[in-house]
């Protein structure tokens, strides 16, 4: 199994810029790096087999090995504001399209409420439901579900009230369409001493926080399909209000936050219309512009028609950027021939090594040779981190031939938190738009 992978933070790159990279050591406490041309990278035996020239470079030599961890993952996260640490009583409520319903805790809102952290989340059970959570300053904890596991890819009214006065809970669960021999409607109610407290973390919709480090948020409890219109007021909602909340006389009286996601939907942006602006950043680029609850089927363009796409599809195997520290920069000198290199990094007994890709460009803005060859990155990019070899249906009987797995197949397989190709299926069935070196 490779322990020691890494990227670079550019695709190409000329002589006099710089290039950073990244890398990961699993239980390696030194590691070496050169660079080198790439001259033939086809091990096929009829072929004239793999050859890298070695080039003299500044960041030759040995480093420091360290694990660096990728934290995959779609949601959105509400930096802390006073708006949100007054709350005493609140209701959380949206519009879901869950895929995976039974596959664990998944976090649909929540400020805390996970790995002990103080404050609420409203969730999905291990069983499918909806349920709240409520954790005070001490750890105390409880939990409400409505007992009703969800239909997957469908569309519920989630809802829960608390009011802080009496703590009185209410959930509500309400599916879009009702159908026979299905029992998924849950009115659910009860009382509880615990008062949820603030724990200064983000808001986050379709996540839970762990914890907080030096590198922000690590996240649990991923939620796997779609969020649409999520809200939170600062008051307790009563029964007819949480069932009238996307009907035409809905209530708005003590909004806090109500996040519109069919507003400026080419961006990474969840935009708050509410009264306290409180918008949030969209991490690992889940898929916008999405079917919303109120779809009509008469609009296929999103663009003609936004207010009927606006639902966020989050996954839990999302990924945009790993986000790993720096271990070498190697500026490129004046006159490097263009071609394509790579950083190759490797242990000290030679087990374990890998090559981190890049194009060398002529000097920008001029001309070098009489051929110019676009190197097709858009194509690389599509099946970076490809899972076909292991995945694939009937890939031996297509190619007429075994499958060699070579160590990296085996390392992505079992990583799956390292990204997918476009030729990929998420976790929960849907089609991957986003690939990701």
């Amino acid at each position: 199994m490779l322990r020691l992978v890494g990227y670079s933070d550019r695709l190409s790159v000329a002589p006099g810029e710089d290039i950073a990279f990244m890398v990961s050591a699993d239980g390696l406490d030194r590691y070496e790096a050169a660079i080198v041309r790439l001259i033939h990278g086809d091990a096929n035996p009829d072929g004239p087999g793999f050859r890298a020239d070695p080039v003299a470079s500044t960041i030759e030599g040995g480093y420091d090995g360290r694990f660096q961890e990728i934290r995959a993952g779609s949601y959105v996260a509400v930096p802390d504001h006073p708006a949100l640490r007054d709350l005493a009583s609140f209701t959380v409520a949206a519009m879901i399209w869950p895929t995976l319903p039974g596959s664990g805790r998944q976090a649909l809102i929540a400020k805390g409420g996970h790995a002990a952290r103080a404050g609420f989340s409203l969730d999905l059970d291990e069983a499918g439901a909806l349920s709240l959570t409520l954790v005070d300053d001490d750890g105390g904890t409880v939990a409400l579900s409505s007992g009703k596991p969800m239909l997957a890819r469908h569309w519920y009214l989630a809802a829960a009230a608390f009011d802080a006065e009496s703590g009185r809970v209410t959930l509500v669960q309400r599916p879009l369409k009702r159908f026979a021999l299905t029992d998924d409607e849950a009115t659910t109610t009860a009382e509880t001493a615990i008062r949820p407290a603030n724990s200064g973390t983000p808001l986050t919709i379709a996540a839970g926080i762990a914890e907080i480090d030096d590198r922000g948020p690590r996240t649990a409890a991923h939620y796997d399909g779609k969020i649409d219109s999520p809200m939170l007021f600062g008051r307790a909602l009563g029964l007819a209000e949480l069932n009238g909340l996307f009907g035409p006389s809905a209530s708005r009286e003590g909004l806090v936050a109500g996040w519109d996601f069919s507003r400026e939907m080419r961006s990474i942006r969840a935009v708050d219309s509410g009264p306290h602006g409180l918008h949030g950043t969209c991490v690992n680029l889940p898929a916008r512009a999405m079917k919303g609850w109120n779809w009509t089927g008469t609009e296929m363009n999103w663009t003609r028609a936004p207010e009927q796409y606006g639902a966020i599809h989050f996954h839990r195997d999302d990924l945009y950027d790993a986000g790993w520290q720096a271990d070498f920069v190697w500026t490129v000198p004046e006159g490097t021939r263009s071609g394509v290199y790579c950083a190759h990094i490797r242990s000290a007994d030679g087990a374990h090594e890998d090559y981190l890709p890049f194009a060398g460009r002529p000097p920008r803005g001029e001309a070098t040779a009489e051929i110019a060859f676009l190197m097709p990155t858009a194509s690389y990019l599509a099946y970076a981190n490809d899972h076909n070899s292991v995945d694939g249906e009937a890939a031996e009987m297509l190619m007429g031939r075994l499958i060699k797995l070579q160590p990296g197949d085996l390392f992505i397989d079992e990583h799956r938190e390292y990204g997918l190709a476009t030729y990929d299926t998420h976790a929960d069935g849907s089609g991957v738009r986003y690939s990701s070196r």
